[in-house]
């Protein structure tokens, strides 16, 4: 049997439509490959390549509905969270901003869906890539009626009651206010009234490295945050040091002092060399400023990757929360239609038989929705836990790749730097020896300073003495004087 292709999705085309309120925005969403499972679909055509292609349009919303039913049909699964609807205005609801920006989030929560092992065969899934924009507003409320009751329980999750609609409704009216006890109950005694599974120790070590984990993220984005505002700090620091350098009085003489043209030309050259340093400082300042709106580009996305990751966590850690609380609520049923049944049932006689037959099939309902409750909890648990594993590698490799990133963007901005202050380095030394003959400096200028001390190396020793000044020789620079100048600095 042929392997399947894997599947290839975009989502591209944004087009707007409508006016005022009903104004809406689809995009394109184009799949490519061998569709598998029970997303397959007949109206699928086989392109000239080979393999399978379509394409429909849906909106932000649709995106959203099947996130939502993607946490229903598999609670427990990590799923990953798209960018929450914002209340903005019209003008900016629409920019060209936001929707690119939505676009690029959609179908990256596509992407992930699509290669994820628990929700690759949800049903909600297969409705939303495979039926026809016409008929896609009926089929999501199709979907929403085999799975969710009037008052927004999920069916299968549904006590047996009996046939009577009055019944029914009080049914759902006592689990709604069990439940609401047993969460209130829940938060008093920190969840130690819940019923819980074999795996509750694991559980409770997986929601403190969720806890520690958000905290140390918060953290990191701090910090992350002060290295970018430091990079800007700097650059305003050292362009501040150029324009104050230029301003330095150097070469700057009284004409009446002017006594000859070999003065004037060592001031024309002291202030040649100021505009080359406030240059310098000039286009430093500013690979600092684009180096720290790179960082805190790339940075902040990889961080923002890493909160909805965790975000994702707490939400299955919730779903499975909501488990034990109808599971515990179930038990708390079965102890009521028990000690209901005892009541009709003593003194003997004392009730008709249809009631006590009544009692007996409430009973047995409760048992039975116990039983799937917690069957679902266990089914959670597992899920929970397979998947935690799961994203704790992505989330080392999200890691490495951000670090790896980060790294090469310091290395490519560090040797700009570099470069940069290497090509200011001639015009230092040039000025610090003399160009004209016999390497005189400016009259009535201050010696030269000596280099501060170097550490105990031979080459280092070298290259000092290649470029300190000399009265008694001149100093040709040279290439190599530069180079190891550069290296020493």
């Amino acid at each position: 049997m042929a392997s399947l292709k894997p599947m290839q999705v975009t989502v591209t085309d944004p087009i707007e439509s409508g006016e005022g309120r009903t104004r809406t925005t689809t995009y394109r969403v184009d799949i490519r490959g061998d569709i598998p499972g029970s997303i397959k679909s007949p109206e699928r055509e086989v392109t000239s390549s080979g393999s399978n292609f379509a394409f429909v349009r849906r909106r932000y919303s649709d995106f959203q509905w099947l996130y939502t039913r993607l946490n229903v049909e598999r609670p427990g699964a990590i799923i990953p969270i798209i960018p929450h609807k914002m209340a903005l205005k019209e003008e900016k609801r629409f920019s060209d901003e936001l929707v690119e920006d939505r676009r690029e989030h959609l179908e990256t929560f596509l992407k992930k869906v699509l290669v994820h092992p628990e929700l690759l065969d949800t049903h909600c899934l297969s409705t939303f890539l495979r039926c026809e924009d016409d008929n896609f507003e009926a089929a999501k409320k199709e979907r929403d009626a085999e799975f969710f009751s009037a008052d927004g329980s999920i069916v299968s999750q549904e006590l047996p009651t009996a046939a009577n609609n009055g019944a029914q409704r009080k049914e759902k009216i006592r689990t709604m206010f069990a439940k609401r006890g047993v969460r209130i109950k829940s938060r008093v005694s920190g969840g130690k009234n819940l019923q819980g599974t074999a795996d509750e120790d694991t559980i409770q070590e997986l929601e403190t490295y969720t806890s520690g984990l958000e905290a140390l993220l918060k953290s990191l984005c701090q910090e992350a945050i002060s290295l970018s505002k430091h990079k800007r700090d700097t650059a305003k620091t050292i362009d501040a040091l150029g324009n104050n350098i230029l301003a330095l009085p150097l070469g700057r003489t009284h004409e009446s002092e002017m006594q000859d043209d070999e003065s004037e030309q060592e001031a024309a050259q002291a202030v040649f060399m100021l505009r080359h340093i406030q240059s310098t400082s000039e286009n430093i300042a500013d690979m600092l400023y684009v180096s720290a709106d790179q960082d805190s580009s790339e940075f902040e996305k990889s961080m923002e990757d890493l909160k909805r990751t965790v975000a994702a966590i707490k939400a299955a850690m919730k779903k499975r929360h909501d488990a034990q609380i109808l599971y515990t609520t179930r038990l708390k049923q079965i102890s009521f239609r028990q000690n209901v049944l005892d009541k009709v049932r003593n003194p003997p006689g004392s009730s008709t038989e249809e009631r006590i037959y009544q009692c007996e099939m409430e009973l047995r309902a409760a048992e039975q929705g116990a039983d799937q409750s917690r069957d679902e909890l266990h089914i959670i648990s597992k899920r929970i836990l397979r998947e935690v594993e799961r994203v704790k590698k992505e989330m080392h490799d999200h890691v490495r790749e951000m670090m790896m990133l980060y790294a090469k963007l310091q290395i490519a901005h560090n040797s700009q730097m570099e470069g940069e202050w290497a090509k200011l380095m001639p015009h230092l030394l040039s000025f610090r020896t003399g160009d004209n003959e016999g390497g005189a400096t400016a009259p009535n200028s201050p010696p030269p300073r000596e280099p501060p001390p170097l550490p105990p190396s031979s080459s280092l020793e070298d290259a000092t003495e290649e470029i300190s000044i000399s009265d008694s020789r001149e100093t040709d620079i040279t290439e190599t004087d530069i180079t190891e100048t550069v290296e020493f600095i």
